[in-house]
């Protein structure tokens, strides 16, 4: 069994690795060694891209089961406290027969994919899961039918239930995980981070509640991370676009009438656009809010990378997100379980580039009461 997972691994990365990277980018991959904290001290966070080019064909399905794999078997070495995946959990949500050259997986197998994917996790490390355009409509986002909430619901996960404190109704009146908020413990001077997730383009009454969250006075210094699917640009602007026939709000607005109004929102994590090139599928931002505090936006989405739309998934590059004792230094790192694996892809397992090896700083909030003096 192990030699079949292998090959079909072998096979994948040989038909479809560096499909568009320069020299100058390849220059930048390295063997760092195995994965591990520069702190003994520190948690981590893991940062999942869209897993979208894993799932449409079957032959990229073993990246997927061997990056959470890889993810658990490190739980304990990294300390993980937390999984954040940024949508598009599928090519198509609601397309019955296989389409060549663009997926040979109906959405029920993909959406098994993923699912068989994510299980892996149950009980043992929390995570998040946002919503994507892809994961709604026919194709794309054209209805706001979605099967994730039949695939990814609070039964799954006696972990997921512990950290869940809130959620809001989906576009079918249902409560489900598309709007939700969590409580991760962290611990140490992290104590707790609160995530909060909204469905892809969300409704004015998804803002509405999320903020009646973040609002709550128990909350106010609690550091809160918004996750939703498109956010930031690959220029490291905010996104004005809308988009796709399902009504909801632009990026821009969930700024304008959520994060810049809500002090403890230090963070955002997205996904959604995506390049070739390993400078377009990482971007980050630092924006500041109402009160005068630091927002830092991620865009991660390697699911180009390895071939495209049509490749291997993303090359298995996952985000590494280090939390360093101090309560406020983040190291970010991106690292390939997919490379690691074999001594002769070794050498390129981790992208060292500032773009992809940098650290940033997630302050305390700014008290409202304290901007408006």
């Amino acid at each position: 069994m192990k030699k079949t997972i292998l090959s079909t691994l072998l096979t994948s990365f040989l038909t479809f690795s560096a499909f568009a990277q320069t020299q100058e980018e390849m220059a930048t991959l390295k063997d760092l060694g195995e994965a591990k904290l520069s702190d003994p001290n520190s948690t981590s966070l893991i940062i999942f891209g869209d897993p979208q080019t894993y799932t449409q064909f079957a032959i990229n399905h073993p990246i997927l089961d061997m990056m959470a794999e890889w993810i658990v078997s490190k739980r304990k070495k990294l300390n993980i406290k937390g999984i954040l995946c940024t949508g598009d959990l599928v090519q198509y949500n609601g397309i019955l027969t296989e389409k060549p050259h663009i997926c040979d997986q109906t959405n029920v197998q993909m959406w098994e994919a993923v699912k068989r994917a994510f299980d892996k996790f149950n009980n043992l490390i929390p995570y998040i899961v946002t919503t994507g355009n892809h994961d709604y409509g026919y194709k794309w986002a054209e209805t706001e039918q979605t099967f994730f909430p039949k695939y990814f619901n609070a039964s799954n996960s006696r972990v997921n239930r512990e950290m869940l404190i809130a959620t809001a109704p989906n576009r079918a009146g249902l409560h489900t995980l598309e709007n939700s908020a969590h409580l991760l413990e962290i611990g140490g001077k992290w104590d707790k981070l609160l995530v909060i997730t909204l469905e892809f383009k969300p409704r004015q009454e998804v803002l509405v509640w999320a903020k009646s969250i973040l609002d709550k006075k128990e909350y106010a210094n609690t550091r809160a991370i918004i996750l939703t699917h498109h956010f930031l640009n690959t220029n490291a602007t905010i996104s004005k676009k809308k988009g796709y026939k399902m009504a909801g709000v632009s990026a821009q607005e969930i700024w304008d009438e959520l994060i810049s109004k809500c002090p403890n929102v230090v963070m955002t994590v997205s996904g959604h656009v995506t390049s070739t090139t390993f400078k377009g599928s990482s971007v980050c931002a630092t924006f500041t809010n109402d009160a005068g505090g630091k927002v830092f936006s991620m865009m991660f989405n390697p699911q180009k990378l390895g071939g495209g739309y049509t490749g291997n998934g993303g090359d298995g590059w996952i985000r590494i997100l280090e939390l360093l004792p101090d309560g406020e230094t983040i190291k970010a790192s991106t690292y390939s379980p997919l490379f690691g694996i074999s001594p002769l892809t070794r050498n390129i397992s981790w992208r060292t580039a500032p773009s992809d090896m940098f650290e940033f700083k997630l302050a305390r909030p700014i008290e409202k009461a304290n901007s408006a003096q």
